[in-house]
Parts: C-alpha cells; sequence; structure tokens
C-alpha cells in the first residue's frame, strides 16, 4: 500500500468511529444528560484524532499532509518512541512515508493527549473527584478504542503492527 492508501484508511477508521457517536448520540433521548455527555465527551475524542492526530480537515488526503505530518513524526518518535525511530531511519524514503501514515497519528495522540489523560485520571480517582474522574476515563478509554482499531488494522494488512506495545 502507499502512504495516501493507509492515510486514508486511518482517517476512514476515525471517522466511523465519529458516525457511531453520532448516531448513537442522535438515539439518546435528550433527558438522558449523563450518557449524551459520555457520548459527547467520546466523538469529541474521535474528532480530535482526527483533526490534530491526522490533521484531517474533510479535504482530500494528499501527500502535503502526510510531509507536514513527517516532521511531527521525528520529533514525537526521537523524544517518545525511541525504538520506532530507530526502525524509520533504517527505512527506505518510500517506507518513511507509509510509516507516518500508519503511526504519525497514534503517536501524536499518545505523547500530547493520552499520557496527560492517564495522569489526569490517576489524580482524579486519588482525590475523590467523580466528574474529572467520569471526564477522563472516557477521554482514556476512547483513545484506547481508536488506538485498538488503528492497531487491528495495521495487524491484519502487516503494516508495522505491535510497535506501540511498551507504550499504553
Amino acid at each position: 500500500m502507499t502512504a495516501l492508501e493507509i492515510d486514508k484508511v486511518m482517517a476512514e477508521i476515525a471517522l466511523r468511529k465519529v458516525k457511531e457517536c453520532e448516531e448513537r448520540l442522535a438515539e439518546t433521548p435528550k433527558d438522558n444528560k449523563s450518557e449524551r455527555k459520555a457520548i459527547q465527551i467520546e466523538l469529541g475524542m474521535y474528532s480530535l484524532c482526527l483533526r490534530a492526530g491526522l490533521l484531517y480537515y474533510t479535504t482530500p488526503v494528499n501527500m502535503n499532509t502526510v510531509q507536514v505530518r513527517k516532521n511531527r513524526f521525528m520529533n514525537i518518535s526521537l523524544k517518545s518512541f525511541p525504538s520506532i525511530a530507530q526502525i524509520y531511519e533504517k527505512a527506505s524514503e518510500e517506507e518513511k512515508l507509509c510509516m507516518v501514515a500508519a503511526l504519525q497519528g497514534e503517536m501524536f495522540m499518545r505523547d500530547q493527549m493520552y499520557n496527560g489523560y492517564i495522569s489526569e485520571l490517576e489524580q482524579a480517582k486519588a482525590a475523590g473527584d467523580a466528574q474529572r474522574n467520569f471526564e477522563f476515563s472516557i477521554k482514556t478509554g476512547s483513545l484506547e478504542v481508536i488506538f485498538e482499531a488503528w492497531e487491528e488494522w495495521r495487524i491484519s494488512n502487516n503494516i508495522y503492527p505491535h510497535l506501540f506495545k511498551e507504550k499504553k
């Protein structure tokens, strides 16, 4: 697969998650405020994966976006994912672009969002803060769902699978 094809699939996976949330939200009665809030937080996380992680803004996938993400990939991998950076450094230019398409969105979300949310969740639990516990449980859980969906696809297509095993 090409980098553009991989990038498109990663976005499609996130878009499916967004659509599933939108459908559940539409079916949830307006007076069920807690459930609606949970779905809205989940929807926000999947949307964030698209916008911030994949730089997807409803425009067609193109190499300019992949190139921008390549810079992010290098910065994050060297700092937070050194084993992935080592694989990347040995790859051909075409393979590097495929790695960016397959891994950068998750790397960004793990580094910039997930790890911080895990800390916030632990603090909320320790403080007995039910509201923050609720919010950060949904945020971390939603990210874990999309990470798992992306990983399942990578495994089934043998495209850089199992590289995040040391980071959860």
